[in-house]
């Protein structure tokens, strides 16, 4: 008996998974967008002296990267 067709969008025909992947996907989105606006701003805001607009946007990188590895690791 041959196998059946895999079909890859299978799992978008659940509404609630379809629900699940748009609002992940707006999330990713919104959260991209932030941190574009932000950095931006802190650049346009110390673009005259770019050493310290430099060290500015590093620490909005370590920011923002600091909670995900603090709640990663004891989240296993």
């Amino acid at each position: 008996m041959p196998a059946a067709p895999h079909d890859p969008y299978a799992a978008l025909r659940f509404p609630g998974y379809r629900t699940y992947t748009l609002g992940r996907s707006f999330f990713f989105l919104a959260s991209q967008m932030k941190t574009v606006a932000v950095t931006w701003d802190i650049y346009q805001r110390l673009r005259l002296n770019l050493k310290d607009a430099a060290m500015a946007m590093g620490y909005i990188g370590l920011v923002q990267v600091l909670p995900i590895i603090f709640f990663a690791l004891p989240a296993g």
